[in-house]
């Protein structure tokens, strides 16, 4: 899921990402997502996720992840299913520096 062309975004976010708001792992229904650091710390408090292993880091000359990057699990039910999605809106949120309606 990226973002559109016409939407300038987070640049700690777009730069490091290429735009990208998060993306699906087919094999496990994990999910990578840039959060903001509210955001974060609420999805590790509730277990719902972990941060990447790189980041904050540099993982090419150039490219540093965001420090918030996050691995959050696959859903299991249906009530974890509209958790899920309220952490991708708060993704999008965060990437492209806008606020809930």
């Amino acid at each position: 899921m990226f973002l559109n062309d016409s939407i300038k975004g987070n640049p700690t976010v777009v730069t490091a990402t290429h735009a990208e708001v998060g993306h699906l792992h087919p094999t496990d229904g994990s999910m990578h997502f840039s959060l903001s650091p509210s955001d974060t710390k609420e999805v590790l408090e509730k277990g719902w996720g972990e941060l990447h292993g790189l980041a904050g880091q540099i993982y090419k000359p150039g490219s540093q992840l965001p420090a918030t990057y996050m691995m959050v699990y696959s859903p299991r039910t249906e009530d974890e299913l509209v958790t899920i999605k309220k952490i991708l809106e708060a993704a999008i949120l965060y990437s492209s520096l806008r606020t809930a309606k």
